[in-house]
């Protein structure tokens, strides 16, 4: 699966970091932005977490610490 992330804006960006931070915080995703990312992870991998949060995280050193 291609790294859904790479064409996001940067205030998207940002939004998904605020909705992964209530994630960590909670435990859950509900249906906002990332809980429709998590749709689309979950439906290619038992592992959609992971590959989420990795591919997440790839995006945002590339973009903002590289």
């Amino acid at each position: 699966m291609e790294n859904i992330f790479k064409s996001a804006t940067d205030e998207e960006l940002k939004v998904y970091c605020q909705q992964y931070r209530e994630w960590q915080k909670t435990g859950m995703i509900p249906d906002n932005k990332l809980g429709k990312i998590r749709d689309l992870y979950s439906e290619c991998s038992n592992t959609w977490q992971v590959n989420l949060m990795a591919d997440l995280l790839d995006v945002l050193m590339e973009r903002w610490m590289i």
